[in-house]
């Protein structure tokens, strides 16, 4: 078993976590920690951040606990097929769909498709409605 402490830094802000296990289950979590949809969940859970409600919170707080939950796991290689599949849209010359996606949309996708159930290794979401109003970045572009 191996011991780490993972430190992020954002302004003026030192999120920990602490990570026992073997060095496999490290190198899957450190996948999950480096992800933009960790990112995007530690940064809607600050308490500073007004900009999301409750509800919104709450799926984050839920995807934030389905990493060292009993119940659920973050499908690691699902989650790389899937970028591996974004790297190959071009939605314009010299720019594919992998790195002009949003926090809010790897977070959507990484959860539709990545959080599966431990006991039989199906989603836990099997339908999946996104409602955003005109504008609000409903593109890749």
């Amino acid at each position: 078993y191996f011991f780490i402490l993972y430190i992020t830094v954002k302004r003026n802000e030192t999120r920990g976590v602490v990570c026992v296990g073997t060095s496999s289950q490290l190198k899957s979590k450190q996948v999950i920690y480096d992800s933009l949809a960790y990112h995007y969940a530690i940064k809607c859970l600050n308490e500073d951040n007004t900009n999301v409600n409750k509800y919104i919170k709450k799926q984050c707080q839920q995807f934030i606990e389905c990493i060292d939950s009993e119940e659920y796991y973050i499908d690691i290689k699902s989650l790389k097929a899937i970028e591996g599949f974004l790297k190959l849209i071009n939605i314009m010359p010299n720019k594919n769909a992998y790195d002009n996606l949003v926090g809010f949309q790897w977070f959507f996708i990484t959860n539709i498709f990545c959080v599966k159930r431990k006991s039989n290794d199906k989603k836990r979401y099997e339908l999946s409605i996104l409602l955003i109003a005109r504008k609000n970045g409903r593109h890749f572009a």
